[in-house]
């Protein structure tokens, strides 16, 4: 992960939202230390800790993921680390599929009532 962009975004944050580490460590439900070492750059949030913390801070984790520029920069170490992100990403775009399934029946239902109609009159 590039700690330097999550870490930057936990302070903007903490700063926005009037909140201390301490404080937001017992949101969390984890050790100041935690916090600190995340804040650091020493350690980095596993995965159930970054939504945690993206819940307590009152953004979508992707908020805290992303750099300016729009691009995940995620990197945790370990196995298995991402597979949550990639399946949600996986998730969203089955979800945009359906909804584009739903908006070509919608499309053809009307062309259909339209026909209805026009053999009504």
């Amino acid at each position: 992960m590039k700690q330097n962009s999550l870490k930057n975004k936990v302070k903007h944050l903490l700063l926005e939202l009037d909140m201390t580490q301490t404080e937001l460590a017992e949101k969390i439900g984890v050790h100041k230390q935690v916090i600190a070492n995340w804040l650091n750059g020493s350690r980095t949030p596993k995965t159930d800790n970054l939504k945690k913390l993206a819940g307590a801070l009152n953004v979508p984790v992707v908020e805290l993921l992303e750099e300016d520029g729009g691009g995940i920069v995620y990197e945790a170490s370990g196995k298995g680390k991402l597979s949550e992100l990639e399946e949600a990403k996986q998730k969203i775009k089955e979800f945009e599929e359906k909804l584009k399934f739903k908006d070509e029946q919608i499309e053809f239902l009307k062309e259909k009532v339209k026909f209805y109609e026009r053999l009504k009159s």
